[in-house]
């Protein structure tokens, strides 16, 4: 719990010490710090409720919150830039927020995209009445990112009669978001202080070739390392752009193109990847050379690469660590190159401790049902393979290349 102070009925919080083990918080008025001089070490929240009726709304209270994220989120780069807060905390209420929406931004621009930076934290999560983060509840208060532009997508997954996943995305191709979600350091590289957590994140459609990426329909990281926690990823696909003359779509959640020059890695801790679709490579997330990356407490459910290189739900070139994550029914369905239903490495030291890797499934030619090594050093230590399968391969470990160490 927290000790607050009322200084104004438009207001923001501040961190401003500790009092009995918890932090105590004064509220500042937002207009007062909007028209003061740069104060340090000031932290101030940032309402966001798609169901506001705020006339004015100003992002200072629960009743004055933003009904778009876009504007919650340039309401924090301008109180950062003018160096009128230290950090900026986001709070979001249930509901459904898209990238095409707010000030600056024209509905229907799919190269739209939720921007994450340093020293913002965006939190999801909030019924709207709270006054204490540890109050939220992110399982019970959904709050989604949608790229769904048009609200007309229609999704399904199934199994044919070979048990071969199928995962149909209509109305996608054409007018979701390429990235839902976008951390890109273009001038500054993005670090651990950029936080997501507690979010759905849905509907994105990758296009090869889009923002220097080649996938990544949920999140696009681009020179940086930030910070997701408590989110979950679903329906997102990368898609080649033939058009363009782009042939690779990789990651259909996410893409890590470039860590940039951080001794860091990329984390998501107590994430969910689910019935996303990487028709290239990685159907839930593809880590670039140089965009190290770590899984803590993640699930990968049914995701599935299906045209060419595995693996069905990550596809890593770089140093990657997972620990104490499921990797269960996640798929490669594509006949044209090798790879690892659950993991396919070409290099980097892979870590993989205390996981579940089991039910994945790979019908692609000389490919592993669990895990595909072409290169790199790889330790498996304390972990359970289980009924993983290949039809044209081994059904555990197929090692190309590298190291293997197991413990």
């Amino acid at each position: 719990m927290y000790t607050r102070i009322m200084c104004s009925a438009m207001a923001a919080f501040a961190p401003i010490a500790k009092t009995g083990g918890h932090a105590a918080i004064v509220i500042i008025s937002l207009a007062a710090v909007l028209s003061s001089a740069p104060l340090a070490a000031q932290t101030v929240v940032v309402y966001v409720n798609a169901d506001s009726n705020a006339s004015t709304p100003d992002g200072s209270t629960w009743a004055l919150a933003y009904p778009f994220l876009q504007d919650g989120l340039s309401q924090a780069g301008f109180l950062i830039d003018n160096e009128l807060a230290e950090e900026v905390h986001i709070w979001v209420a249930a509901g459904t927020y898209r990238p095409d929406q707010g000030s600056g931004v024209s509905p229907g621009t799919r190269a739209a995209s939720f921007p994450l930076r340093n020293n913002v934290r965006v939190y999801g999560g909030f019924a709207g009445i709270e006054s204490d983060l540890s109050e939220r509840n992110w399982v019970i208060n959904k709050t989604t990112l949608s790229g769904d532009l048009n609200e007309d997508d229609d999704f399904n997954a199934s199994y044919n009669q070979n048990g071969q996943l199928i995962l149909s995305f209509t109305n996608y191709s054409t007018d979701n978001s390429h990235h839902v979600v976008s951390a890109i350091g273009a001038q500054e590289p993005i670090n651990r202080t950029a936080h997501l957590d507690g979010f759905v994140i849905e509907g994105g459609t990758g296009f090869a070739g889009t923002c220097s990426a080649l996938g990544g329909g949920g999140l696009l990281v681009d020179h940086g390392t930030p910070t997701i926690r408590n989110c979950e990823f679903r329906r997102n696909r990368s898609h080649p752009n033939a058009e363009a003359g782009f042939g690779n779509a990789n990651g259909g959640a996410v893409f890590i193109s470039s860590a940039g020059p951080l001794e860091e890695q990329v984390l998501f801790e107590n994430c969910v990847f689910i019935h996303n679709e990487g028709l290239k490579g990685g159907g839930a997330v593809y880590a670039a050379p140089y965009a190290p990356v770590v899984f803590i407490r993640c699930q990968f459910i049914e995701n599935l690469c299906g045209e060419k290189t595995g693996g069905g739900a990550l596809w890593t070139i770089t140093d990657c660590d997972l620990v104490n994550c499921t990797i269960v029914k996640n798929q490669v369905t594509g006949l044209a190159s090798p790879g690892g239903a659950a993991i396919y490495s070409q290099g980097g030291v892979v870590r993989i401790w205390n996981c579940l890797v089991a039910e994945n499934h790979a019908f692609a030619e000389d490919s592993a049902g669990a895990f595909y090594f072409s290169n790199g050093n790889i330790e498996i230590i304390s972990s359970t393979l289980a009924n993983n399968i290949a039809e044209n391969g081994v059904g555990g470990i197929e090692m190309a290349g590298g190291q293997l160490t197991v413990d």
